[in-house]
């Protein structure tokens, strides 16, 4: 990883932004992270967009989508799972995702 923040974690929970943090970290996943607690804060025009969220409501789904999400998770439950969905969702799009190299 650069020196430049490769996860930016919109997140309005704080025990949330804790729980992802935390499980980032244990993948070795986490050490260029920038948190925000709200989307209209988050600059995601060249970035992906993963909504991890709780609702399975396709109204969410159907809207995230047309916000321009590039992918919408349902959070799990059991931390173990969540630890590895991260950790599954870190390793496609910091891994095998290529990206844009940013502008100068």
């Amino acid at each position: 990883m650069t020196g430049s923040t490769d996860i930016l974690l919109v997140e309005d929970n704080p025990n949330d932004i804790e729980l992802a943090l935390h499980a980032l970290r244990q993948h070795r996943l986490g050490e260029n992270v920038a948190v925000t607690r709200d989307g209209a804060d988050a600059r995601t025009r060249a970035i992906p967009v993963v909504a991890l969220t709780s609702s399975r409501e396709e109204v969410d789904i159907a809207e995230s989508y047309g916000l321009g999400v590039n992918s919408y998770i349902v959070k799990p439950i059991d931390f173990d799972i969540y630890t590895e969905t991260l950790h599954q969702i870190g390793a496609y799009w910091l891994g095998l995702n290529e990206r844009a190299q940013a502008a100068p």
